[in-house]
């Protein structure tokens, strides 16, 4: 095993190249396949980027955690807030991995108005300057009548750019049942 292997994890996860990566992040692939052959370690700053990018956070690029998000850690607090609110909106039940793999996920047609919610929910407490026509062209129509799905599709990296607002909508929903239960309690 090489010194930087859980980025190669997180490329190949999301169908992605290291080329692909360097475009991405305005690292060189230089500096990306170094990494790979243990010749060198990202700097402080390309790492930040990196996490940034694929939503993860440091710790979990070098491998000192097998945990990927920061938030993972509020999992039984999610779970008890969630649990109770059929407002929450959970990403593992309305992303799905298509029966052909021409794309990489796709969310179905019924979902559509929950991917809205993420967004006005992300953008209302995070003060986003991501517009909606924005957050609108990451996604494309899907329809594949063989294995009746439909709905709107998501390229991997267009997954890792939804993520994001997804995780920022997280956060603010979090913050926000946090703040009702000490209310409450």
């Amino acid at each position: 095993m090489n010194n930087f292997q859980r980025l190669y994890d997180l490329i190949d996860e999301h169908g992605l190249t290291a080329k692909a990566v360097a475009e991405e992040t305005g690292i060189s692939s230089g500096n990306i396949s170094d990494w790979k052959s243990g010749r060198s370690m990202p700097a402080s700053k390309k790492l930040v980027q990196l996490a940034d990018y694929f939503g993860c956070s440091v710790d979990y690029l070098l491998e000192r955690t097998d945990t990927p998000y920061a938030v993972t850690v509020l999992d039984s607090v999610l779970y008890q807030i969630a649990a109770n609110d059929r407002y929450f909106i959970d990403l593992n039940k309305i992303i799905h991995k298509p029966a052909n793999g021409k794309i990489f996920c796709y969310i179905k047609h019924k979902d559509r108005g929950k991917v809205k919610k993420i967004y006005f929910l992300a953008k209302r407490f995070t003060g986003s300057k991501f517009s909606e026509k924005e957050f609108c062209s990451i996604f494309e129509y899907h329809s594949d009548p063989s294995a009746r799905e439909y709905g709107i599709s998501l390229s991997a990296k267009n997954f890792l750019a939804f993520r994001k607002i997804y995780t920022a909508y997280l956060n603010a929903y979090i913050n926000n049942s946090l703040l009702e239960l000490s209310y409450i309690g």
